[in-house]
């Protein structure tokens, strides 16, 4: 966790820029209302009389786990959904979702889970195929996420009916490039899904930058398409 230093030490507490001032007890006051320490919760500074140093902590984003399933038909036409839910509401998107972390589901049985659930398809894990791994940092500027990309071998016999999290249509790859898909999808998943969905690639992408930095941090087996 980083920590931005706002005030420094002074020789005389009662003449800090913050003006606050150090307590018997180890807590600080200013103009009579507690102020909270930094990291040391005041077991370091509170003991001493000569200065302090307040710290604004930088906010802890929640890291989560993920699966998104590349699904065709049997014309190779990709099935996607437009999410009516956040993340990644309005626009379209594979089908997917969260591991159940209470229960140690592992991204696999994830998927499988994934699109039974969403649409309907009975699968295994046999009938998938782990082509890509991304870490994304600050996505949103809310979330760190670790996601598993899957390619279904297994096609897709219809369209599926409505869900809660949206609605689906079959388009070609063409087609998805004229859609409105996330920023990470255009930029990343999908060349990913060209050049690796036979293979696999671990990335990591840095949302925090513009545009998005994208580093490739290891490629095992063959890529493009087979």
């Amino acid at each position: 966790m980083q920590a931005k230093l706002l005030a420094g030490a002074t020789k005389n507490p009662k003449r800090r820029r913050t003006g606050a001032a150090i307590q018997d007890d180890g807590t600080m006051r200013n103009h009579g209302q507690k102020i909270l320490h930094g990291p040391c919760g005041g077991f370091v500074c509170g003991p001493f009389g000569k200065g302090h140093a307040l710290f604004l902590m930088s906010p802890v984003l929640p890291y989560k786990i993920s699966v998104l399933v590349f699904i065709e038909n049997a014309a190779h036409e990709h099935l996607l959904l437009l999410r009516a839910q956040q993340p990644n509401l309005g626009v379209w998107s594979p089908i997917g979702g969260k591991l159940e972390m209470a229960t140690g589901e592992s991204p696999f049985e994830c998927a499988v889970r994934e699109t039974e659930e969403e649409t309907g398809l009975k699968i295994t894990p046999a009938d998938l195929h782990l082509f890509a791994m991304i870490a994304e940092k600050a996505y949103q500027e809310s979330t760190h996420w670790l996601m598993f990309l899957f390619r279904c071998k297994t096609p897709i016999a219809g369209l599926p009916a409505d869900i809660s999290e949206g609605k689906f249509a079959f388009f070609s790859r063409e087609q998805i490039q004229t859609l409105d898909i996330p920023e990470t999808d255009k930029a990343a998943l999908w060349p990913i899904f060209d050049q690796y969905r036979d293979g696999f690639v671990a990335l990591k992408a840095d949302c925090t930058r513009t545009p998005i930095a994208i580093s490739v941090e290891q490629i095992t087996g063959l890529a493009g398409n087979t």
